[in-house]
């Protein structure tokens, strides 16, 4: 299960966020802009394994995020 770019883009009212188990894949800039995202939690059972380019870029106040073991591959920036 892929988390798309539309679901988050520029969401400057975000501030944490927790990623439920299914998802495999964050899209391409899906953060991106979302300033006020402070912290990003994932479930013990995450599956996630891929994290796309700019994602988290322009998250000017993320200070927590924490990656579970099953990610695999993180793009740039």
């Amino acid at each position: 299960m892929k988390l798309r770019r539309e679901e988050n883009y520029r969401d400057k009212q975000l501030i944490e966020i927790i990623i439920p188990s299914p998802i495999s894949i964050i899209d391409v800039s899906s953060f991106d802009g979302c300033e006020n995202l402070e912290e990003i939690t994932f479930l013990s059972n995450s599956n996630l394994e891929h994290i796309g380019k700019n994602a988290f870029r322009n998250c000017k106040k993320l200070r927590k995020i924490i990656l579970p073991d099953s990610v695999k591959t993180i793009g740039n920036s």
